[in-house]
Protein backbone atom coordinates (compact mmCIF):
# COMPACT_ATOMS: atom_id res chain seq x y z
CA UNK A 1 0.00 0.00 0.00
CA UNK A 2 3.02 2.40 0.53
CA UNK A 3 3.86 1.93 -2.56
CA UNK A 4 0.80 2.95 -4.26
CA UNK A 5 0.37 5.79 -1.97
CA UNK A 6 3.70 6.88 -2.86
CA UNK A 7 3.21 6.69 -6.97
CA UNK A 8 -0.55 8.36 -6.13
CA UNK A 9 1.24 11.49 -4.18
CA UNK A 10 4.15 11.86 -7.37
CA UNK A 11 2.33 11.52 -10.23
CA UNK A 12 -0.59 13.44 -8.93
CA UNK A 13 2.28 16.26 -8.86
CA UNK A 14 3.23 16.06 -12.04
CA UNK A 15 6.10 13.60 -11.43
CA UNK A 16 6.35 11.06 -14.80
CA UNK A 17 6.34 7.54 -14.02
CA UNK A 18 9.88 7.09 -14.62
CA UNK A 19 10.63 10.27 -12.47
CA UNK A 20 8.59 9.27 -9.95
CA UNK A 21 10.85 5.54 -9.96
CA UNK A 22 13.68 7.67 -9.34
CA UNK A 23 12.60 9.44 -6.03
CA UNK A 24 11.24 6.72 -4.72
CA UNK A 25 14.77 4.82 -5.43
CA UNK A 26 16.11 7.84 -3.78
CA UNK A 27 14.15 8.11 -0.80
CA UNK A 28 15.50 4.62 -0.03
CA UNK A 29 12.19 3.85 2.14
CA UNK A 30 11.21 0.61 -1.05
CA UNK A 31 12.57 -2.11 -2.09
CA UNK A 32 15.85 -1.16 -4.67
CA UNK A 33 15.04 -4.68 -6.14
CA UNK A 34 10.83 -4.39 -6.41
CA UNK A 35 11.56 -0.43 -8.09
CA UNK A 36 14.42 -1.71 -10.33
CA UNK A 37 11.86 -4.70 -11.34
CA UNK A 38 9.49 -2.09 -12.21
CA UNK A 39 12.03 0.22 -13.98
CA UNK A 40 13.67 -2.70 -16.01
CA UNK A 41 9.95 -3.84 -17.48
CA UNK A 42 9.16 -0.68 -18.22
CA UNK A 43 12.37 -0.29 -20.46
CA UNK A 44 11.67 -3.53 -22.33
CA UNK A 45 8.24 -2.40 -23.43
CA UNK A 46 6.15 -4.17 -20.67
CA UNK A 47 3.41 -1.90 -19.75
CA UNK A 48 2.41 -0.79 -16.39
CA UNK A 49 -0.22 -2.98 -15.11
CA UNK A 50 2.26 -6.04 -16.50
CA UNK A 51 5.00 -4.63 -13.96
CA UNK A 52 2.32 -4.20 -11.06
CA UNK A 53 1.38 -8.08 -11.75
CA UNK A 54 4.72 -8.97 -10.95
CA UNK A 55 5.17 -6.92 -8.03
CA UNK A 56 2.15 -8.69 -6.23
CA UNK A 57 -1.23 -6.85 -7.43
CA UNK A 58 -4.05 -8.36 -6.91
CA UNK A 59 -5.76 -9.57 -10.78
CA UNK A 60 -8.31 -7.66 -10.35
CA UNK A 61 -6.55 -4.29 -9.26
CA UNK A 62 -4.07 -4.96 -12.67
CA UNK A 63 -7.36 -4.99 -14.78
CA UNK A 64 -8.13 -1.77 -13.40
CA UNK A 65 -4.90 -0.03 -14.22
CA UNK A 66 -4.84 -1.77 -17.85
CA UNK A 67 -8.44 0.06 -18.14
CA UNK A 68 -6.55 3.28 -16.68
CA UNK A 69 -4.20 2.88 -19.93
CA UNK A 70 -6.73 2.70 -22.50
CA UNK A 71 -9.11 5.82 -20.97
CA UNK A 72 -5.77 7.52 -19.40
CA UNK A 73 -6.99 8.25 -16.18
CA UNK A 74 -4.21 6.76 -14.20
CA UNK A 75 -3.69 8.79 -11.20
CA UNK A 76 -7.51 8.62 -10.26
CA UNK A 77 -7.26 5.01 -10.88
CA UNK A 78 -4.57 4.35 -8.51
CA UNK A 79 -6.12 6.78 -5.89
CA UNK A 80 -9.57 4.78 -5.80
CA UNK A 81 -7.14 1.55 -5.46
CA UNK A 82 -5.77 3.44 -2.36
CA UNK A 83 -8.76 4.00 -1.06
CA UNK A 84 -10.12 0.85 -1.61
CA UNK A 85 -7.20 -0.90 -0.04
CA UNK A 86 -7.30 1.72 2.83
CA UNK A 87 -10.75 0.74 3.57
CA UNK A 88 -10.65 -2.89 3.26
CA UNK A 89 -7.27 -2.57 5.53
CA UNK A 90 -9.99 -0.49 8.29
CA UNK A 91 -12.42 -3.28 8.04
CA UNK A 92 -9.89 -5.88 8.47
CA UNK A 93 -8.92 -4.11 11.81
CA UNK A 94 -12.79 -3.48 12.95
CA UNK A 95 -13.32 -7.16 12.30
CA UNK A 96 -10.16 -7.96 13.94
CA UNK A 97 -11.42 -5.79 17.22
CA UNK A 98 -14.43 -7.20 16.67
CA UNK A 99 -13.62 -11.15 17.02
CA UNK A 100 -10.32 -10.94 19.65
CA UNK A 101 -12.44 -11.18 22.75
CA UNK A 102 -15.00 -14.16 21.63
CA UNK A 103 -11.85 -15.67 20.02
CA UNK A 104 -10.33 -15.31 23.65
CA UNK A 105 -13.73 -17.04 25.13
CA UNK A 106 -13.57 -20.18 22.58
CA UNK A 107 -10.20 -20.77 23.33
CA UNK A 108 -10.97 -20.68 27.28
CA UNK A 109 -14.43 -22.71 27.05
CA UNK A 110 -12.52 -24.79 25.35
CA UNK A 111 -9.72 -25.67 27.51
CA UNK A 112 -12.65 -26.08 30.00
CA UNK A 113 -13.93 -28.89 27.70
CA UNK A 114 -10.66 -30.48 27.72
CA UNK A 115 -9.75 -29.89 31.45
CA UNK A 116 -12.91 -31.60 32.33
CA UNK A 117 -12.89 -34.60 29.62
CA UNK A 118 -8.99 -35.30 30.42
CA UNK A 119 -9.22 -34.32 34.44
CA UNK A 120 -12.23 -34.21 35.98
CA UNK A 121 -14.08 -36.78 34.56
CA UNK A 122 -12.33 -39.70 35.41
CA UNK A 123 -12.14 -38.44 38.88
CA UNK A 124 -15.87 -38.55 38.85
CA UNK A 125 -16.18 -41.53 37.21
CA UNK A 126 -13.55 -43.46 39.16
CA UNK A 127 -15.89 -42.51 42.52
CA UNK A 128 -19.11 -43.47 40.73
CA UNK A 129 -20.67 -40.21 41.36
CA UNK A 130 -22.38 -40.55 37.79
CA UNK A 131 -23.27 -42.59 35.13
CA UNK A 132 -21.77 -43.76 32.36
CA UNK A 133 -24.40 -43.68 30.34
CA UNK A 134 -26.13 -40.28 31.20
CA UNK A 135 -26.01 -38.05 28.15
CA UNK A 136 -24.26 -35.57 29.58
CA UNK A 137 -21.13 -37.65 29.99
CA UNK A 138 -21.38 -39.20 27.11
CA UNK A 139 -21.69 -35.55 25.74
CA UNK A 140 -18.37 -35.12 27.49
CA UNK A 141 -16.68 -38.26 26.69
CA UNK A 142 -17.26 -37.59 23.25
CA UNK A 143 -17.36 -33.62 22.58
CA UNK A 144 -13.67 -33.73 21.66
CA UNK A 145 -13.57 -35.58 18.96
CA UNK A 146 -16.93 -34.19 17.21
CA UNK A 147 -15.65 -30.83 17.31
CA UNK A 148 -12.22 -31.97 15.66
CA UNK A 149 -14.59 -33.90 13.23
CA UNK A 150 -16.55 -30.81 13.05
CA UNK A 151 -13.07 -28.47 12.35
CA UNK A 152 -12.26 -31.61 9.67
CA UNK A 153 -15.47 -31.96 7.75
CA UNK A 154 -15.92 -27.69 7.67
CA UNK A 155 -11.93 -27.70 6.43
CA UNK A 156 -12.55 -30.35 3.51
CA UNK A 157 -15.75 -28.62 2.53
CA UNK A 158 -14.37 -25.63 2.43
CA UNK A 159 -11.50 -26.97 0.02
CA UNK A 160 -13.79 -29.21 -2.45
CA UNK A 161 -15.96 -26.17 -2.52
CA UNK A 162 -12.77 -24.02 -3.84
CA UNK A 163 -12.03 -26.74 -6.08
CA UNK A 164 -15.38 -26.94 -7.62
CA UNK A 165 -15.63 -23.26 -8.15
CA UNK A 166 -12.59 -23.54 -9.83
CA UNK A 167 -13.70 -25.38 -13.12
CA UNK A 168 -16.18 -23.04 -13.60
CA UNK A 169 -16.09 -20.30 -15.92
CA UNK A 170 -15.79 -16.55 -14.58
CA UNK A 171 -19.50 -15.30 -15.15
CA UNK A 172 -20.80 -18.72 -13.91
CA UNK A 173 -18.79 -18.20 -10.62
CA UNK A 174 -20.50 -14.48 -10.71
CA UNK A 175 -23.88 -16.13 -10.77
CA UNK A 176 -23.07 -18.29 -7.93
CA UNK A 177 -21.69 -16.02 -5.81
CA UNK A 178 -24.71 -13.42 -6.55
CA UNK A 179 -27.10 -15.62 -5.10
CA UNK A 180 -25.41 -17.09 -2.79
CA UNK A 181 -27.06 -16.91 1.41
CA UNK A 182 -26.12 -13.56 3.42
CA UNK A 183 -23.09 -12.54 0.80
CA UNK A 184 -25.26 -12.70 -2.50
CA UNK A 185 -26.29 -8.87 -2.26
CA UNK A 186 -22.97 -7.81 -1.23
CA UNK A 187 -21.55 -9.18 -4.07
CA UNK A 188 -23.87 -7.85 -6.51
CA UNK A 189 -23.22 -3.86 -4.73
CA UNK A 190 -19.12 -4.24 -5.30
CA UNK A 191 -19.52 -5.85 -8.89
CA UNK A 192 -22.20 -3.43 -10.05
CA UNK A 193 -20.23 -1.16 -8.79
CA UNK A 194 -16.81 -1.79 -10.23
CA UNK A 195 -18.63 -2.26 -13.42
CA UNK A 196 -20.25 1.22 -13.22
CA UNK A 197 -16.50 2.87 -11.71
CA UNK A 198 -14.48 1.45 -15.08
CA UNK A 199 -17.22 1.69 -17.68
CA UNK A 200 -18.00 5.24 -16.64
CA UNK A 201 -14.44 5.81 -16.99
CA UNK A 202 -14.28 4.67 -20.68
CA UNK A 203 -17.88 6.47 -21.25
CA UNK A 204 -16.88 9.68 -20.31
CA UNK A 205 -13.66 9.48 -22.79
CA UNK A 206 -16.25 9.56 -25.46
CA UNK A 207 -16.13 5.79 -26.05
CA UNK A 208 -19.43 3.90 -27.64
CA UNK A 209 -20.78 1.11 -26.39
CA UNK A 210 -18.94 -0.93 -29.44
CA UNK A 211 -16.10 0.51 -28.86
CA UNK A 212 -15.35 -0.21 -25.00
CA UNK A 213 -16.33 -3.56 -25.52
CA UNK A 214 -14.03 -4.62 -27.94
CA UNK A 215 -11.04 -2.44 -25.84
CA UNK A 216 -12.17 -4.78 -23.09
CA UNK A 217 -12.06 -8.00 -25.46
CA UNK A 218 -8.35 -7.52 -26.42
CA UNK A 219 -7.02 -7.06 -22.60
CA UNK A 220 -4.66 -10.08 -21.93
CA UNK A 221 -5.90 -10.21 -18.47
CA UNK A 222 -8.54 -12.86 -18.40
CA UNK A 223 -11.77 -11.48 -15.64
CA UNK A 224 -15.26 -11.01 -15.36
CA UNK A 225 -15.16 -7.82 -17.25
CA UNK A 226 -13.28 -9.25 -20.11
CA UNK A 227 -15.95 -12.32 -20.10
CA UNK A 228 -19.14 -10.34 -19.82
CA UNK A 229 -17.68 -7.78 -22.88
CA UNK A 230 -16.86 -11.15 -24.63
CA UNK A 231 -20.70 -12.53 -23.97
CA UNK A 232 -22.42 -8.62 -24.89
CA UNK A 233 -20.16 -8.22 -27.66
CA UNK A 234 -21.39 -11.48 -29.33
CA UNK A 235 -25.04 -10.69 -28.58
CA UNK A 236 -24.76 -7.43 -30.09
CA UNK A 237 -23.59 -9.38 -33.38
CA UNK A 238 -26.64 -11.64 -32.92
CA UNK A 239 -29.09 -8.27 -32.70
CA UNK A 240 -29.77 -8.23 -29.11
CA UNK A 241 -29.78 -5.05 -27.71
CA UNK A 242 -27.55 -4.31 -24.34
CA UNK A 243 -30.55 -3.31 -22.08
CA UNK A 244 -32.01 -6.91 -22.86
CA UNK A 245 -28.54 -8.52 -22.25
CA UNK A 246 -27.56 -6.97 -18.56
CA UNK A 247 -30.94 -7.93 -16.36
CA UNK A 248 -30.01 -11.64 -17.30
CA UNK A 249 -26.84 -11.14 -15.37
CA UNK A 250 -27.92 -11.75 -11.53
CA UNK A 251 -24.46 -9.99 -10.59
CA UNK A 252 -25.61 -7.17 -11.63
CA UNK A 253 -28.43 -5.10 -9.91
CA UNK A 254 -31.76 -3.91 -11.91
CA UNK A 255 -31.33 -0.70 -12.19
CA UNK A 256 -27.92 -0.87 -13.89
CA UNK A 257 -29.36 -1.40 -17.08
CA UNK A 258 -31.79 1.22 -17.17
CA UNK A 259 -29.21 3.75 -16.60
CA UNK A 260 -27.10 2.20 -19.09
CA UNK A 261 -30.33 3.09 -21.54
CA UNK A 262 -31.22 6.24 -19.97
CA UNK A 263 -27.82 7.33 -20.06
CA UNK A 264 -27.51 6.19 -23.77
CA UNK A 265 -30.55 8.46 -24.30
CA UNK A 266 -29.13 11.49 -22.84
CA UNK A 267 -25.79 11.50 -23.79
CA UNK A 268 -24.44 11.83 -20.03
CA UNK A 269 -23.88 7.53 -19.39
CA UNK A 270 -20.40 8.02 -18.11
CA UNK A 271 -21.19 10.83 -15.65
CA UNK A 272 -24.51 9.04 -14.62
CA UNK A 273 -22.37 5.86 -14.31
CA UNK A 274 -19.78 7.47 -12.03
CA UNK A 275 -22.45 8.55 -9.47
CA UNK A 276 -24.27 5.29 -9.17
CA UNK A 277 -20.62 4.05 -8.38
CA UNK A 278 -20.20 5.89 -5.97
CA UNK A 279 -23.86 5.87 -4.60
CA UNK A 280 -23.58 1.74 -4.86
CA UNK A 281 -20.08 2.00 -2.84
CA UNK A 282 -21.79 4.34 -0.03
CA UNK A 283 -24.49 1.35 0.16
CA UNK A 284 -21.61 -1.21 0.72
CA UNK A 285 -19.66 0.14 3.31
CA UNK A 286 -23.03 1.26 5.26
CA UNK A 287 -23.95 -2.47 4.55
CA UNK A 288 -20.53 -3.97 5.75
CA UNK A 289 -20.68 -1.67 8.88
CA UNK A 290 -24.03 -2.23 9.97
CA UNK A 291 -23.08 -6.23 10.08
CA UNK A 292 -19.74 -5.78 11.78
CA UNK A 293 -22.00 -4.38 14.58
CA UNK A 294 -24.13 -7.71 14.67
CA UNK A 295 -21.03 -10.01 14.33
CA UNK A 296 -19.91 -10.10 18.05
CA UNK A 297 -23.40 -10.33 19.80
CA UNK A 298 -23.93 -12.94 17.95
CA UNK A 299 -20.24 -14.97 18.31
CA UNK A 300 -20.96 -13.78 22.40
CA UNK A 301 -24.59 -15.73 21.63
CA UNK A 302 -22.79 -19.08 20.71
CA UNK A 303 -19.94 -19.08 23.21
CA UNK A 304 -22.65 -18.77 25.89
CA UNK A 305 -24.78 -21.66 24.55
CA UNK A 306 -21.20 -23.83 24.18
CA UNK A 307 -20.37 -22.79 27.95
CA UNK A 308 -23.94 -23.36 29.52
CA UNK A 309 -24.02 -26.99 27.42
CA UNK A 310 -20.80 -28.00 29.05
CA UNK A 311 -21.77 -26.71 32.41
CA UNK A 312 -24.97 -28.92 31.97
CA UNK A 313 -23.55 -32.13 30.99
CA UNK A 314 -21.08 -31.43 33.53
CA UNK A 315 -23.24 -31.01 36.82
CA UNK A 316 -27.01 -32.66 35.46
CA UNK A 317 -25.70 -36.34 36.37
CA UNK A 318 -24.07 -35.46 39.48
CA UNK A 319 -27.07 -34.00 40.88
CA UNK A 320 -29.12 -36.38 39.85
CA UNK A 321 -27.28 -38.86 41.30
CA UNK A 322 -27.40 -36.97 44.26
CA UNK A 323 -30.96 -36.59 44.28
CA UNK A 324 -31.16 -40.59 44.06
CA UNK A 325 -29.13 -41.02 46.68
CA UNK A 326 -31.27 -38.45 48.58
Amino acid sequence: MAILEMFVLLLGNGFRLQESLQVMLRSRQFSDELLAGIQQGLAIGKSLSECFHVIGFSEQEVLQIQLAEVHGDLVETLQNLLNNNQLVAHQRTELQKVMTYPFVLLLFSMGMLLSMRWILLPQLLASNMVQTDHWGILFLTHSPMIFLLILLFGFVLVLVHHQWLKRKSFLQRAHYWSTFPLVGSWYCLYQTSYFALEWGKLFREGLEMKQILETLIQLPQQSLMVALANELNSGLRSGVILTEQLPQYSFLTPEFSFIVFQGELKGKLGEELLIYHQLLLNKLIQKVEKTLKWVQPIVFLLIAIVIVMIYVAMFLPIYGNIGGLI
